[in-house]
């Protein structure tokens, strides 16, 4: 079963780079998942203010030049993986978030886990 999970983080605080400890843990994490035969992938996202933002609708597609309606909480990173069971995964990304708090005490977030729909 493959998972993502979307890190949604408050963007109404300037933008800080995770610690580089951090970085060397999730990386060791995704380490060790790849060698129980679970893939992970995660990746951060720059702020939304570096983002475009596109509408598909009524036959077109087009790039919306903004001014946008500001929002404070936005995804801000995923990961990316497969398990066994929804619970597995769970258990996955709470060992994930569990380093966030360890090793960046001032960063919140929250994580939405879901199933991705279908493979191809």
């Amino acid at each position: 079963m493959r998972f993502i999970a979307m890190i949604k983080a408050d963007e109404s605080d300037p933008f800080t780079p995770p610690p580089p400890e951090l970085l060397a843990a999730l990386d060791a994490q995704a380490k060790e998942a790849a060698g129980k035969g679970t893939v992970l992938k995660f990746q951060g996202l720059h702020p939304s203010a570096d983002a475009e933002v596109f509408d598909a609708s009524e036959g077109e597609v087009l790039l919306i030049d903004g001014p946008f309606a500001e929002a404070k909480e936005v995804v801000g990173g995923y990961a990316d993986f497969e398990c066994s069971t929804k619970e597995e995964a769970g258990a996955l990304i709470g060992e994930f978030l569990k380093l966030h708090v360890d090793l960046w005490p001032d960063f919140r977030c929250t994580c939405e886990l879901r199933q991705v729909f279908h493979e191809g």
